[in-house]
């Protein structure tokens, strides 16, 4: 459906409306597509990666939904760290291309470190890792929205401005949607490798009660909560938390789509200067 519905409000926008909501001058500049690309890979690599993270604290830490947004504080500071930073850079200097390479950099230094992490990281390895990919989306969070302010006319600052943070915001669904159907997968495909787990799960279903496996949290909390299980409770557990590891990793190595696309989309962004446009 989102295809027809894109493309019904391209034609509204384009052929009927009188005052458009995204007038196409907006699209005069070559730099207004890839700028927008740019936005929705940041929201998709961004919002799945706070996403992923959290549980992984939850399932592989046994950490509360509280404490698993707790640690993610390391990412979130990045975030604001190169936000500011890159904001007084950009003001000095008037120039901003230059955090589409260091943000994506960051990234995918980030997204790998962070996609071995297992049972046995350390935190200051946590902190560390979450630190660096934190780096690589503050330098573009707010570095994307100064780039299409500068490169559109005046009057169209405004709308310009809202097509990116919707951009964005669609970008972190599909992240989400997409990261989401790979981390499923990989579970559902995996899950026969580990036998105390599949026993488990054979258990339950013959004892009527719905599992669905790539939802690890409650899968746990089924295991540790039925009777018959107590005697392999805790190795179907150690399967559980290996089997989210494993689509931890592919999960978060598959996030590097959206930072190498920023680095090919970079190379289209035409830099207008910020002292230029002022």
């Amino acid at each position: 459906m989102f295809p027809v519905c894109t493309a019904i409000f391209i034609f509204i926008e384009l052929r009927v409306a009188k005052e458009p909501i995204v007038p196409a001058a907006l699209f005069i500049n070559s730099s207004i597509p890839a700028l927008l690309v740019v936005a929705s890979c940041v929201g998709g690599a961004f919002f799945s990666a706070v996403y992923y993270i959290s549980l992984f604290f939850q399932v592989v830490n046994g950490n509360t939904a509280t404490n698993a947004g707790v640690k993610t504080i390391p990412l979130v500071f990045g975030v604001v760290l190169l936000s500011i930073g890159s904001g007084f850079t950009i003001s000095r200097t008037g120039r901003y291309k230059i955090f589409f390479y260091i943000g994506p950099a960051f990234m995918i230094a980030g997204a790998i470190l962070i996609s071995y992490l297992d049972a046995n990281s350390l935190l200051v390895q946590q902190i560390f890792y979450l630190l660096i990919f934190g780096i690589g989306g503050g330098a573009m969070i707010q570095t994307r929205i100064l780039a299409i302010q500068a490169t559109v006319p005046i009057q169209l600052i405004a709308i310009a401005t809202a097509v990116s943070q919707t951009f964005m915001t669609l970008g972190g669904a599909l992240g989400i949607s997409v990261l989401g159907t790979i981390f499923n997968n990989v579970i559902e495909n995996n899950m026969s490798n580990y036998a105390t787990l599949s026993t488990a799960v054979a258990t339950l279903e013959k004892a009527g009660v719905p599992v669905q496996p790539s939802n690890v949290l409650a899968l746990i909390a089924m295991i540790n909560s039925v009777p018959s299980l107590s005697n392999v409770a805790a190795q179907a557990t150690a399967d559980v938390v290996a089997l989210f590891t494993g689509a931890f990793h592919i999960a978060y190595l598959s996030l590097l789509v959206f930072p190498v696309t920023v680095l090919i989309m970079t190379l289209f962004i035409k830099e207008v200067s910020m002292r230029q446009k002022n």
